[in-house]
């Protein structure tokens, strides 16, 4: 029988994915396909660390929390942090030397 885990992962994942789950995982196998939520949400259970989500917030001209994964489960700190730009994008963030947040710019 398989881990109960899997399945407790499996029916939150679930909750997330809009439309047919068979189809949804068809389309994440393809190549250059990004990951949104669901992928953020299960990363930080595979990882088991928390994941934290910043957006820039034009008004205050600072970054904002967003979303918080995994933190009851795996405490609040050193989170891997990323930056989500609104267009089904994200990129990782960096703490500087200074302790800003800066957006990581993979080539």
């Amino acid at each position: 029988m398989p881990d109960p885990a899997v399945f407790m992962y499996l029916f939150i994942y679930l909750r997330f994915v809009e439309g047919n789950f068979d189809t949804y995982v068809k389309q994440m196998r393809l190549p250059h396909t990004w990951g949104g939520e669901p992928e953020l949400l299960m990363s930080c259970h595979v990882l088991q660390v928390p994941i934290t989500v910043y957006m820039w917030d034009k008004k205050t001209n600072r970054l904002q929390i967003i979303a918080e994964y995994g933190g009851a489960e795996y405490g609040k700190e050193n989170p891997v942090r990323v930056v989500y730009h609104g267009y089904g994008h994200y990129d990782a963030l960096h703490t500087s030397s200074f302790g800003a947040l800066h957006p990581k710019m993979y080539t």
